[in-house]
């Protein structure tokens, strides 16, 4: 090697350092490598502007040495000869000694087979002119282990001669740091599984080739674990995580080689099914998987039994968007969930359309709830002694910005879901108190019952109501709330308390849907109940031939207590002859009249409305046509 390439070659090797200080820089935060990294490109720069002068062959020498300990790094300069020169760096990292050499597999041969291809090629294309700069990232052996390195080398010209000139600098550590984040980018931290991340992108990866291949066929799985929060909440976070843990190794256990588990939040994990042949084949797999992982476990000591709903959505070439197909996933395990614990559910068209329509009320409920388009319907309540009008029960009606009519049976549990309930009540008790205000002034007896939902009933409840009345100077005793069973059978402290307070003020408690779902009464001498409302299925079995002994009992029932019976859904004569002939005191339905708008509500106080309690059948008030069943 010439003066002037031996020149050229070392003011490269200084730009290789610098580049290698730089590496340091972005590779690591430690203090030791930054500082290395400094001098390696304080050096690079001082030995570049040295070989400009012209220095002597020994100052070369220490100049290369300084480059080499500055910049933390191992310099080569590889000849056009096969002639390669190592730095002091070499020795201690590889126990090369340094120098020259002129055999490259003392280097070459110490790479991984894996990389090893790839980082000949490169040096051999630098070399040839094909290309200028080189950066690798490869192992090599270091002693019993494989260490990670980054190469930066570059091509030098001199006369025609051509040098490689670089340096290696030793990044295991950085890559390992590297890698664990990576690693923790994509994986729950609990489990160890994939996470939502990794899940969509592999998602992602088969929805595309399933575009592209007709043929390719997979499934998601969406597992929610049942009762989850029921442990989470009584046994605490720590068995919550245990409880995980267990499903997810159950699941990873029994998943096929070519399935990705994963968690992507809270209790629900998604299994990626690739390939399957058919949704019939999807849908034996769920049931492995979900029968995998039901069954008994120990929980933070405790024996727990572990179930979980499952959702399948299989591939189509309609999916576009792999979020559509983990939200048909998601859908499918709703409704298996809504089938009761440890049932499976495949996506199929009426549930798209059934989440679409959810979608589209709960738009049209928001919207109401802003506008005018959620109002209070009247219908009204009879006395079965007198006929005389008794009150109102208030019935809220959503009406769709294209007019048609909601039923309240769609809107009300998503209102409850969605944390919207409370604006609704507040809506009623608004409209309600305010027409009370007028109707009492005709009527000071009169009275309307406001359906109060679970979610409801608690210490805000009171002042609600208090404030409602208030605004109109209202008696407590015009004002009643009806209440499930639900609520007065296993109340919290909070809602018995409510409850007391609302009764001692004044305000009467009404019993909906009596009978039908539970088998205890002792809440009946808990609280003050006024009303006991007669549910419409046992006033529609009164047509037949047969009387239900359960209506005698449930009059018999309220009379000892000092409550009064509302029979709901009266339709027809024979009921209405029934029920007063077992007296019953008050009744409602269709019999009399529909829910109705609250000016027509009005029309009926003011002229005193009665109905004569004969078995001839009457006419409808109104037709039944614009309003909803009450």
């Amino acid at each position: 090697m010439s003066a002037g390439q031996r020149s050229l070659a070392l003011s490269a090797v200084a730009s290789a350092a610098m580049a290698a200080g730089l590496a340091s820089l972005a590779y690591t935060a430690d203090h030791g490598a930054i500082s290395a990294g400094i001098a390696g490109v304080a050096g690079g720069a001082a030995a570049w502007l040295g070989m400009r002068r012209g220095l002597p062959s020994e100052e070369e020498q220490r100049s290369r040495r300084v480059l080499s300990v500055g910049s933390g790094a191992c310099l080569f300069t590889w000849g056009s000869d096969d002639e390669i020169w190592f730095s002091d760096g070499w020795t201690e990292a590889f126990d090369i000694p340094s120098g020259r050499h002129t055999k490259p597999e003392v280097w070459l041969g110490r790479v991984h087979p894996e990389d090893f291809g790839a980082l000949v090629h490169g040096i051999g294309a630098v070399r040839s002119g094909e290309q200028a700069v080189l950066r690798q990232h490869y192992r090599i052996r270091c002693g019993e282990d494989w260490h990670w390195f980054d190469l930066h080398a570059r091509r030098v010209d001199d006369g025609g001669a051509a040098l490689v000139t670089g340096a290696v600098q030793d990044v295991t550590l950085a890559h390992s740091m590297q890698t664990r984040l990576a690693h923790s980018a994509f994986h729950d931290p609990l489990t160890g599984l994939p996470n939502r991340a990794l899940f969509l992108d592999r998602l992602e990866h088969s929805t595309a080739r399933a575009r592209r291949n007709p043929l390719h066929r997979f499934a998601v799985v969406f597992i929610d674990v049942d009762n989850f929060k029921v442990i989470n909440d009584s046994l605490g976070h720590h068995a919550g995580d245990e409880l995980l843990d267990i499903v997810a190794k159950r699941l990873a256990t029994c998943a096929r080689s070519g399935d990705t588990v994963a968690r992507i939040g809270g209790d629900e994990f998604t299994v990626l099914l690739e390939p399957v042949d058919s949704p019939d084949d999807a849908d034996k797999v769920a049931l492995r998987l979900r029968n995998a992982v039901h069954g008994s476990a120990v929980v933070a000591g405790h024996p727990v039994e572990i179930s979980t709903s499952v959702g399948i959505a299989f591939s189509s070439p309609d999916y576009t968007d792999a979020l559509d197909l983990l939200r048909d996933a998601d859908t499918a395990m709703y409704y298996a969930k809504r089938a009761g614990p440890g049932n499976q559910r495949r996506f199929d068209q009426a549930m798209h359309e059934s989440a679409k329509r959810r979608l589209s009320v709960e738009a049209e409920l928001r919207r109401g709830l802003d506008g005018d388009g959620l109002l209070v319907y009247y219908q009204p309540i009879v006395s079965l002694v007198t006929g005389h009008l008794d009150g109102f029960e208030a019935l809220v009606r959503l009406i769709a910005s294209n007019g048609a009519l909601i039923s309240p049976a769609e809107f009300i549990p998503l209102a409850e879901s969605q944390g919207l309930i409370d604006k609704v009540l507040d809506r009623v008790l608004a409209d309600t108190t305010a027409r009370l205000a007028e109707w009492s002034k005709v009527m000071p007896d009169i009275y309307v019952s406001v359906n109060v939902s679970a979610r409801s009933v608690g210490a805000g409840l009171v002042g609600k109501v208090r404030d409602a009345l208030a605004l109109h100077d209202l008696s407590t005793a015009r004002l009643k709330l009806e209440l499930t069973e639900s609520v007065l059978v296993e109340p919290s402290s909070q809602v018995a308390q409510s409850l007391i307070t609302l009764g001692a003020m004044g305000v009467g408690l009404f019993i909906d849907d009596f009978g039908t779902g539970y088998s205890s009464l002792a809440y009946l001498h808990q609280f003050p109940v006024s009303r006991i409302k007669l549910d419409r299925t046992f006033v529609m079995a009164l047509d037949g031939d047969h009387v239900p002994e359960i209506v005698e009992t449930i009059v018999t029932l309220s009379a000892s207590i000092g409550a009064k019976v509302i029979a709901e859904g009266i339709e027809t004569a024979n009921q209405l002859e029934a029920l007063i002939a077992r007296g019953c005191s008050s009744g409602q339905g269709f019999l009399f009249a529909p829910a109705l708008p609250g000016e027509k509500a009005a029309q009926l106080v003011h002229e005193r409305r009665g109905w004569p309690l004969t078995t001839t059948p009457r006419p409808a008030l109104v037709s039944r046509a614009p309003t909803a069943s009450a």
